[in-house]
């Protein structure tokens, strides 16, 4: 492995209700990284993975995940509760699956994000993200979550959806001193921010790492988000 090498982790909260649905462009732009592809569901649902109440660390209140429950429940209820624990559950696929990162270069990408392009020959060093957030103008909204923490931040970052770390931030990012930050009621973007100060990685602005949703069927090279519907 070279330092431009890639592993992509590609990840869902839950692979049942948002599938790996562009698994193919990943695969097909990027032939040579290492790709994993990381699910939450096993994390927040037990074994035969059909029912269970689990608190949701960031509301504070308990949502029960049976299956009978997923189907009768409001869609935007769902959805909330997904992406506020997305970062959670990664973070204990995270944890189980460390040993299959391979290289120093770490891309991660939601579920609904089309990568249809190669990853740079570059060698990662810091956390690369599509914006710094809160730098003028209409505050951040999740600059609220932040202060929290650390009232001395003055910045965040956004999206959680595409981002671009190296092995030993991911390293961090799972190291059991920073589990109280996994426990507090924190939004993921919030939580990514703080978790870079206290590991001291620089941050670099990067707005083309993704561009915003396709349009028609035709895919260009690029990678976009969001994409909710799979594309042949």
């Amino acid at each position: 492995m070279q330092e431009t090498d890639w592993t992509i982790i590609y990840h869902t909260a839950d692979s049942q209700i948002c599938p790996h649905i562009h698994r193919s462009f990943y695969e097909k732009s990027n032939s040579s990284a290492n790709i994993l592809y990381a699910d939450g569901r096993e994390y927040f649902l037990p074994v035969p993975h059909d029912s269970l109440k689990v608190k949701d660390v960031n509301l504070g209140r308990e949502i029960d995940t049976q299956t009978t429950a997923l189907h009768s429940c409001k869609a935007d209820k769902l959805r909330r509760f997904l992406i506020c624990n997305h970062d959670k559950y990664l973070r204990d696929w995270l944890k189980d699956n460390f040993h299959k990162i391979t290289t120093n270069n770490v891309a991660f990408f939601e579920w609904d994000v089309l990568l249809n392009k190669e990853l740079p020959p570059v060698n990662i060093d810091a956390l690369h993200v599509k914006f710094i957030t809160n730098t003028g103008g209409t505050p951040w909204f999740w600059m609220e979550d932040i202060k929290k923490i650390d009232k001395n931040i003055s910045t965040g970052v956004a999206p959680f959806g595409t981002f671009y770390a190296n092995k030993y931030f991911v390293e961090q990012m799972i190291d059991e001193k920073y589990d109280y930050l996994y426990d507090q009621s924190l939004f993921c973007e919030a939580r990514l921010r703080i978790l870079a100060n206290l590991t001291q990685a620089k941050i670099v602005q990067e707005k083309k790492i993704h561009i915003g949703a396709l349009e028609g069927e035709e895919v260009p090279v690029g990678c976009f988000h969001p994409v909710k519907s799979k594309i042949k």
